[in-house]
């Protein structure tokens, strides 16, 4: 999950603020986990749309987003830490898809990050290869090439 902090909210008065929304400078996150940057397009009455980045740190949130018809999602990027992409830094790379599977041991679950390069990264509590996840199948999927996801 990300953090606020009051030392970085932007005071914006009520007039302008949208359905009592809080603006913040920045945002922490402690744990040192993947999470998704996402760019959805957003219709509003009377067809107004604009673009709006969230961050998200849970594939449920993702499945929400995808679900909403006033969404579209146009991209959506997996931001790895270096355990999980074998780098020494974080690195923010276009997802294809995910699939979720079962540990053998213990059927804790477990999600198969499939990005748009073709690489796998594999998100588990436990020390398993994609090759031991038991029942996987994909739950989410971008629709094409671009990153594109219609809703």
């Amino acid at each position: 999950m990300f953090h606020t902090h009051e030392n970085s909210e932007v005071k914006i008065i009520d007039a302008i603020a949208y359905n009592g929304e809080k603006t913040w400078w920045y945002v922490t996150k402690k744990l040192h986990v993947s999470w998704f940057h996402i760019i959805c397009e957003l219709t509003y009455e009377a067809n107004e749309k604009f673009q709006e980045i969230y961050l998200i740190d849970q594939v449920e949130h993702l499945l929400d987003i995808e679900k909403n018809p006033a969404m579209n999602i146009i991209e959506v990027d997996l931001v790895s830490p270096s355990y999980m992409n074998g780098t020494k830094r974080w690195e923010m790379m276009p997802l294809a898809k995910i699939i979720e599977g079962k540990e053998p041991e213990y059927q804790q679950p477990v999600n198969i990050f499939v990005l748009a390069n073709g690489k796998h990264y594999l998100e588990s509590g436990a020390q398993y290869v994609e090759q031991e996840i038991i029942e996987p199948r994909t739950i989410f999927k971008v629709k094409n090439s671009s990153n594109k996801i219609n809703c």
